[in-house]
């Protein structure tokens, strides 16, 4: 962080369960974040780090109604608005144990300490109905 009175913070999306403490997370530099599996050049927003500000808040609206989302999501603005992030290099990358997903157990065998479980499901558990039965089973429902 650039000074003390900095704070940082991470933020995990509704799809991203915390399993265990990762308070290591505040020790990284604004913005950081995890590659995104299939796009590598793309921070994946499951787990992110960044300062929040009044400043970004505005600046993030704008560029929401200037520019709006390559992929109809947050991931996609957030990588437009920070779109230096592939240039940061290495002190800005997250371990690829911030997103692992629970549906690919084969990505993640050798990260078998994990912090973090992303679920990929066609929609949000709210946007709709008939699918979260299948994404998160009837008992979630």
């Amino acid at each position: 962080m650039d000074s003390p009175t900095q704070a940082a913070t991470f933020i995990p999306t509704s799809s991203t369960v915390v399993v265990q403490n990762c308070d290591e997370l505040f020790d990284y530099p604004e913005l950081s974040a995890a590659p995104d599996i299939g796009w590598p050049d793309i921070f994946n927003s499951g787990v992110f780090v960044f300062c929040p500000s009044e400043e970004t808040f505005h600046a993030l609206l704008q560029c929401a109604l200037v520019s709006g989302s390559f992929d109809g999501g947050d991931q996609g603005l957030l990588n437009t608005f920070f779109g230096d992030w592939c240039l940061k290099g290495p002190s800005h990358r997250l371990p690829f144990i911030y997103n692992t997903s629970s549906s690919v157990i084969y990505s993640y065998l050798a990260a078998y300490r994990r912090y973090a479980s992303h679920d990929y499901c066609p929609c949000q558990e709210w946007g709709c109905r008939e699918v979260v039965g299948f994404c998160w089973g009837a008992g979630y429902v």
